[in-house]
């Protein structure tokens, strides 16, 4: 059955939990309740009426806490030596998850990660970021010349399509598509 794995393996992964998150976000901001919680739009209204630094911290202190590896990024995680013994290229991981939790499964097995994310605000927004394994984050600026740093030869590169939070202190990378305008823009720069 080798040959199932010559093709290469690419989970889609999607936000887990966003009516729970969009319950928190309401009640931590008092968000009126005269319309369905639904994320986007509480998001929105957070952004509109606190600001996006507020909802940045709040999203940050929420995601930075969740990156206890579920049974999902441990089997994810476990993948690469299995696909190395069988000669088959790693996986393309795609998320639109804005947590750590895979990328702390991939560092309990010892197994190197690209990471990939898009950037939903500041000077690069509209762009993605690449962190190579022990490496800061940097902007990709031209994405088809750019692609031939990434190799799933190498190693599993994980593609966060909504953001990412950033652990490192001063946050430069951290960006979510979450808000309604952030789908807006995210579509157009698509």
């Amino acid at each position: 059955d080798d040959h199932r794995l010559k093709g290469g393996t690419y989970p889609v992964i999607g936000l887990d939990g966003a009516g729970d998150l969009a319950e928190h976000l309401a009640s931590a901001f008092d968000v009126p309740d005269d319309r369905p919680v639904d994320l986007a739009r509480v998001s929105q209204y957070v952004a509109t009426m606190k600001g996006s630094g507020p909802l940045y911290d709040e999203l940050h202190a929420r995601f930075e806490a969740a990156v206890e590896p579920g049974p999902l990024h441990r089997f994810l995680a476990r993948l690469p030596s299995l696909l190395r013994e069988r000669g088959a290229p790693h996986q393309l991981i795609v998320t639109t998850n804005y947590d750590l939790a895979l990328e702390r499964a991939f560092e309990e097995e010892g197994e190197e990660l690209d990471i990939v994310a898009y950037v939903a605000a500041g000077t690069h927004r509209g762009r993605f970021w690449h962190r190579p394994p022990g490496e800061l984050p940097r902007p990709i600026d031209v994405p088809n010349t750019y692609a031939t740093e990434l190799s799933l030869d190498r190693r599993t590169i994980l593609l966060k399509l909504h953001g990412a939070v950033d652990p490192l202190p001063a946050r430069e990378w951290e960006s979510f598509v979450i808000t309604e305008d952030d789908y807006i823009d995210y579509l157009a720069h698509s």
